[in-house]
């Protein structure tokens, strides 16, 4: 089969399409053939050596959507055929975090794609479990799901608390967490605010449930998105990490929230005002990806029509290097998505 391999770090002319072995799935294990594979933030930054001591060479890839076309020993043989999205977070079950419901939190996780050869190939193997069953979407829509969405959700909903009413304004609006944020705030009932250096695609982060759009390259996004609540503070600010969290915790009304999804930025937050966050009884809320039940609950609020997965641009598997100066060139809404 055909899968994407680098044998050093660096840019994205490492990634190459080479030719591997089919995998064989083992005990508990299914063989998923990729249809549609998602492209992450976070894919780039491994390539790039955020993991120094990762083995070399590897295969990446953290989610994506397929065809269950084999399975291993004790695997249920009517999985076969199914269409399944990937769970991209392996857990051990048996931590404290993994009993207590939050196996996001797991102390042993492994993530697909890095402790396991990724989804940029053809075909995968992965526990059954992580191979999730969907209907009523494309491939590629499906592939736009798995961590986007649980992760706006996990952060706004499981650690935010975001309630009817609130505001929230989702700095990075394009991306597609971003883009899923925008929605699930607007599922929850909270008044949504979306800031972006995209300012062409507005109209279609209001129709997702934006009730403003501000562009932070001419304007400051924060100082708007207060006048737009009347003068007042925000409730939460989803931030994705770097410069910009400060200016984020500053437009916060008391009791806010900042909610940082990633560190796209990597940069340390020297300026941090730890008083703001006294004086304001003001709050720094950090999460990754959601659960399994999370997920779950999303595929169903898609089924229902409530949440859509927003498809920014597919590339060929072989052009993978393509999907990821994409990707970091900002110039989309939504997911960058390969097709094997």
């Amino acid at each position: 089969m055909k899968a994407i391999v680098y044998q050093s770090f660096g840019g994205p002319e490492v990634l190459r399409e080479q030719e591997i072995p089919d995998p064989q799935p083992g005990a508990g294990q299914v063989r998923v053939r990729m249809r549609a594979v998602g492209v992450n933030w976070f894919d780039t930054e491994i390539r790039a050596g955020l993991i120094a001591q990762l083995p070399l060479p590897h295969q990446p890839g953290l989610d994506g959507a397929g065809v269950i076309d084999a399975v291993g020993p004790g695997v249920d043989a009517a999985r076969l055929g199914q269409y399944v999205i990937l769970w991209p977070f392996i857990v051990c079950g048996e931590c404290v975090s993994c009993l207590a419901g939050r196996e996001q939190m797991c102390e042993r996780m492994v993530h697909v794609g890095v402790g396991t050869p990724g989804t940029y190939a053809e075909a995968i193997c992965v526990p059954s479990a992580n191979a999730i069953a969907f209907e009523g979407m494309s491939f590629e829509e499906a592939a736009c799901v798995p961590v986007a969405f649980p992760t706006a959700w996990n952060i706004l909903l499981n650690r935010g608390r975001l309630r009817p009413g609130s505001t929230l304004l989702v700095v990075g609006a394009s991306g597609s967490v971003g883009s899923a944020a925008i929605q699930v705030g607007r599922l929850s009932g909270a008044r949504v605010f979306a800031a972006t250096s995209r300012t062409e695609f507005a109209e279609k982060l209001k129709a997702l449930g934006a009730e403003a759009v501000f562009d932070y390259r001419t304007e400051d996004v924060w100082q708007r998105a207060r006048d737009a609540n009347g003068g007042r503070g925000l409730d939460f600010v989803l931030d994705n990490g770097g410069s910009t969290v400060s200016r984020s915790l500053d437009s916060l009304a008391h009791g806010g929230a900042v909610l940082i999804v990633g560190g796209v930025a990597s940069e340390n937050l020297s300026d941090l005002n730890l008083r703001s966050l006294w004086f304001g009884h003001r709050s720094l809320i950090a999460s990754g990806n959601g659960s399994r039940l999370d997920l779950r609950t999303i595929l169903g609020e898609i089924k229902r029509g409530t949440l859509t997965p927003v498809l920014a641009r597919t590339f060929p598997l072989r052009q993978a290097a393509e999907a990821h100066r994409a990707l970091q060139a900002g110039e989309r809404l939504g997911k960058v998505v390969l097709i094997p």
